[in-house]
């Protein structure tokens, strides 16, 4: 049952990666309409903000990396109609992984975006590993395990362009004035 329900939930997750995806190409296409007539007062209330475009992206790219990784080991596993069930969703995950990169690389600061991403792969392969394909039981010491995976992501954190400090001082002064006024 968990490792249907995790089946389920990148599913889910990779949709709607694919709908925030398919939703800016679409206000972006408005954009670009809207400038052409004149418009460009409206054109900045059809753009996703950067922190939404930031999520749609590094969730296309962490869903569809580790989907492609589950679908390739896949690939030995079944035959007839189960092997090309398995072709058609690693042909949709490498279009989702192939055009989320394009796009991310001209719309999103690469700084933010790839190490982001490379974290949100890690945490999905992992959980991946542990609920689809029984990794948990090669796992001698949890702490170990865990502590590997920690410092991987502290490591790529400090890695970025991200301060997260900064962006909860921002958030947390925002609410303040918003909360006074």
């Amino acid at each position: 049952p968990a490792a249907l329900l995790w089946v389920l939930f990148m599913g889910v997750a990779w949709a709607a990666a694919v709908a925030g995806m398919a939703v800016d190409h679409e206000r972006g296409q408005i954009r670009a309409r809207l400038d052409k007539v004149g418009g460009g007062a409206y054109a900045t209330r059809v753009q996703l903000g950067e922190g939404t475009l930031l999520a749609v992206y590094v969730a296309a790219q962490a869903t569809s990396t580790s989907s492609l990784t589950t679908l390739g080991k896949l690939l030995v596993l079944v035959d007839g109609a189960s092997l090309g069930l398995v072709l058609a969703l690693l042909a949709l995950t490498t279009c989702t992984n192939l055009a989320s990169s394009i796009v991310a690389a001209v719309k999103l600061d690469q700084a933010t975006f790839i190490p982001m991403a490379s974290c949100g792969s890690l945490v999905l392969n992992q959980a991946t590993g542990l609920l689809l394909w029984g990794d948990g039981r090669t796992v001698r010491s949890w702490l170990s395990y865990a502590g590997v995976h920690v410092l991987i992501l502290l490591g790529t954190y400090e890695l970025s362009s991200a301060d997260l400090c900064e962006h909860i001082r921002q958030r947390r002064s925002r609410a303040a004035e918003t909360s006074l006024s």
